[in-house]
């Protein structure tokens, strides 16, 4: 499959099939960048990645009488 049947397959542009793939690590299988059918089910849902969030932070205990 080429990166625009990918993209058509999973409703998505081609810019991001290829981002996808590149995310996952994903090596096309000829030189004419021609990836393996079993592609778009390891690339159909990628983590977003980014920054994890901040931990919140534990309330403040207040002192014992």
């Amino acid at each position: 499959m080429t990166i625009d049947e990918i993209a058509t397959a999973l409703h998505i542009t081609p810019s991001t099939a290829h981002k996808r793939l590149e995310r996952a690590g994903i090596k096309p299988v000829s030189y004419k960048a021609l990836y393996d059918p079993s592609v778009v089910e390891a690339i159909k849902v990628v983590d977003k990645g980014g920054r994890p969030p901040k931990a919140k932070p534990e309330p403040a205990k207040s002192p014992k009488k």
